[in-house]
């Protein structure tokens, strides 16, 4: 009776302590371990659906030229923004800071993006949560298929993009250009359409093409490869004589055969290495694409440099200016 009496005391102690200690943790105690507290805002909700999406996303993801991949990131509109209402939204001044989603949002769609797109680089300050559709032109703030990590370094950035978006804006609430094809131009190739908005002509071409105003029809050309692209680089002139029209011309393959519809840059640097030429061009069927342009009589004559970036690989190549 003794043992059997000291074994109860000992249980109605140990219960008694027990629920002193529930008592000063509280409920939380038995259905949290979370040390963060909870909110119940319907965007976080919005959001965590957004972001589980992001796995619908494909891997290995790739970006061309300063564009996204438009199998990762097609782009995405704002059903709350139509023409009829552009006055009232996209046109007034702070419209777009009262709908842009929170770092805390974005950030991990980029580190998601920076992955999917393979970039080696995994700086995040590196990069910009892009909407590729931007907000001032109605794209979508939080969907998954209108955000990536753009670069904000190489031929076409981040920064140029936004001077495009402005200008996109400015075109649209002016009644220049209709919502519909400001939103189609970005998002097709923002690229090429910003550079034809500074005056600069784009072009694909399905055949080799060499320039007719150059003093010889004979072009020279530069076969380099990196990793498993291969680019041939040809010149309509090389020599060519300043004053007159220089083609380049890039024919792109893999093991595969000829990469096909995919966007190309060609940064050219003068001899007085104070004048830059840059363009944008889309591989035809046969992997071939071209751009011409006048080069200045008073341009310096002497060696002009070529990059040509195909899928975030560079292929160097050069060509000369003479004066006649």
């Amino acid at each position: 009776m003794k043992t059997t009496a000291k074994v109860a005391i000992a249980l109605i102690a140990f219960v008694a302590i027990l629920g002193a200690i529930m008592l000063v943790l509280g409920p939380q105690a038995l259905t949290s371990t979370s040390s963060t507290p909870a909110t119940a805002s319907s965007l976080n909700s919005a959001e965590s659906t957004t972001i589980s999406s992001a796995s619908a996303r494909p891997s290995y993801c790739h970006s061309n030229g300063g564009l996204p991949d438009p199998k990762c990131t097609p782009g995405a509109t704002n059903p709350d923004v139509t023409q009829a209402n552009i006055q009232s939204t996209i046109c007034v001044s702070g419209y777009t800071a009262s709908i842009r989603p929170p770092e805390s949002y974005t950030n991990p769609l980029k580190v998601q993006s920076i992955h999917d797109y393979g970039y080696g680089d995994t700086n995040l300050s590196d990069f910009e949560e892009d909407h590729l559709i931007p907000l001032e032109i109605g794209g979508s703030p939080t969907s998954v298929s209108n955000l990536w990590a753009e670069p904000n370094y190489g031929t076409y950035t981040w920064a140029m993009k936004d001077g495009f978006e402005n200008y996109l804006n400015s075109q649209v609430c002016s009644g220049q250009m209709t919502l519909a094809e400001a939103q189609h131009e970005i998002a097709m190739n923002w690229v090429q359409y910003w550079l034809a908005s500074k005056g600069v002509s784009t072009t694909s071409l399905s055949t080799t093409f060499t320039s007719t105003t150059t003093t010889t029809t004979s072009s020279s050309s530069t076969t380099a490869a990196a990793g498993q692209i291969t680019a041939i680089i040809s010149f309509g002139g090389d020599p060519v004589a300043r004053g007159r029209t220089q083609t380049i011309t890039v024919t792109a393959s893999d093991q595969n055969g000829p990469l096909q519809n995919v966007a190309i840059s060609i940064h050219v640097v003068y001899a007085s290495q104070q004048t830059t030429k840059d363009f944008l061009c889309t591989t035809s069927s046969s992997g071939t694409c071209s751009v011409s342009w006048l080069i200045g009589g008073t341009s310096n004559p002497g060696t002009f440099t070529v990059a040509v970036i195909i899928d975030n690989m560079t292929f160097n190549s050069s060509f000369q200016v003479t004066t006649v």
